[in-house]
């Protein structure tokens, strides 16, 4: 939603929560009801310049609310589609999740020697996807080699077991973490 988009529909929910409340006013009989069918009568009986800036007021409203609910359906549409990765067979279709890739490719990293955490996180593509990792090491692991081999070893894996083509795969060195330390310390 855009800075227009959401001023429109700041104003659009002021006037909804104005007439909610003219709605209950009127409800619990704190206006005359005198004054209500004399406001009606004055709107019937008016010139024909302000039937149709009434008009185009009803009209705006109902633009504005058809825009709102229409864009409401699009991104629902949009999130459906980003949810998943469609790859096309000779048979069909197979929808694979972007939480089951990033299962697959936080899988293979944890496996690696020195890496001690470890989160995925899969961005589609027009080719295939991406994946972003966001790892903490043990200490004294060799950075350039460790992260060259978890590179390959989640590209390989997840294309080798979902089908999809890995683009590229990114890595973020998060933190290298202390040794961890015994729980009990030994007797002097």
């Amino acid at each position: 939603m855009n800075l227009l988009d959401k001023i429109v529909f700041f104003f659009y929910n002021l006037t909804v929560a104005f007439l909610a409340v003219l709605f209950m006013i009127i409800s619990l009989n704190l206006i005359p009801i005198s004054m209500i069918g004399e406001y009606f009568h004055q709107l019937y009986n008016s010139p024909w310049q302000s039937v149709v800036s009434n008009v185009v007021i009803g009209l705006i409203f109902f633009i504005f609310s058809l825009r709102f609910i229409f864009m409401n359906t699009k991104k629902t549409r949009k999130s459906d589609n980003r949810a998943a990765i469609t790859q096309s067979t000779e048979v069909g279709e197979i929808r694979i999740s972007i939480e089951a890739l990033e299962t697959m490719a936080e899988r293979v990293g944890r496996q690696i020697i020195g890496v001690r955490e470890l989160n995925a996180k899969v961005i589609p593509t027009e080719t295939g996807a991406k994946v972003a990792v966001k790892v903490s090491l043990d200490p004294e692991t060799n950075i350039p080699e460790t992260m060259t081999l978890l590179q390959v070893n989640v590209k390989e894996y997840v294309e080798g077991f979902s089908g999809i083509s890995i683009d590229k795969v990114l890595v973020v060195v998060k933190d290298v973490l202390p040794k961890a330390v015994n729980q009990r310390s030994p007797l002097k």
